[in-house]
């Protein structure tokens, strides 16, 4: 298991280092960032507008993919 967990910690450094070409930090705009294998959504169907525009039943379309989490930033102590 730990050897899944290095290699995850050297893809995400990798990963940051392509896409914001900096050393990995961990946080972005204050915000702690982390990459995660999810869901990440490519796009959705609509079916049903009406003559308002509404959308009525839309079904979003995803795949599973590397994707970076960014939480919320850290509260006052």
């Amino acid at each position: 298991m730990w050897a899944l967990a290095d290699m995850v910690k050297h893809y995400e450094r990798e990963r940051w280092r392509k896409q914001f070409g900096t050393e990995f930090t961990g946080f972005s705009e204050g915000r702690p960032v982390r990459l995660t294998w999810r869901e990440r959504t490519v796009g959705h169907v609509c079916v049903g507008n009406d003559p308002f525009g509404l959308h009525l039943e839309c079904q979003k379309i995803v795949r599973l993919d590397w994707v970076w989490l960014r939480s919320k930033p850290a509260g006052p102590a």
